[in-house]
């Protein structure tokens, strides 16, 4: 039993129409991807249980309701990315000694210098970015009667 009600405060209501919500557990759901009916039945019952109808019309006691079970997306990706990454430097050569310019002199035609490299790595500058491959969406839902699903951002 949902609930309860009282005729005179029924009776009292406009219309004379009072409105139950409930939640009803399902034991039967449909197939995942799948739609099916279930049939939900009201009756008024009265002293000693007697199942009351207003109107002799059983068939307005029931309304059928319609009970989907979506699955989610199948979602297949092969995107890969890439990108060129450059690493920049500066290198700075310098004649051993202070690390300022310097004059020598040699005397005849040689002369031997040790120099000093000084290579500072600056940051990499990443560059031609680029996506390949494909993403996949299935919708696996067998019943029309779910709502079709729409794939944006892609």
């Amino acid at each position: 039993m949902v609930g309860t009600l009282n005729w005179a405060d029924v009776y009292a209501m406009p219309n004379h129409q009072q409105t139950i919500e409930y939640t009803v557990d399902l034991a039967d759901l449909p197939a995942l991807g799948d739609c099916n009916d279930h049939v939900n039945t009201a009756w008024i019952v009265g002293d000693k249980n007697t199942q009351l109808d207003s109107d002799q019309n059983a068939d307005n006691n029931s309304a059928t309701v319609e009970v989907c079970n979506p699955i989610g997306l199948n979602v297949t990706d092969t995107a890969v990315g890439d990108f060129t990454r450059t690493f920049h430097w500066k290198i700075d050569k310098f004649i051993d000694g202070d690390q300022k310019s310097q004059t020598v002199t040699a005397d005849g035609d040689t002369a031997t210098f040790d120099y000093t490299v000084a290579a500072t790595p600056l940051d990499a500058v990443d560059t031609d970015w680029t996506i390949t491959g494909t993403v996949g969406v299935t919708n696996k839902n067998s019943d029309p009667d779910i709502d079709p699903i729409t794939v944006t951002g892609v």
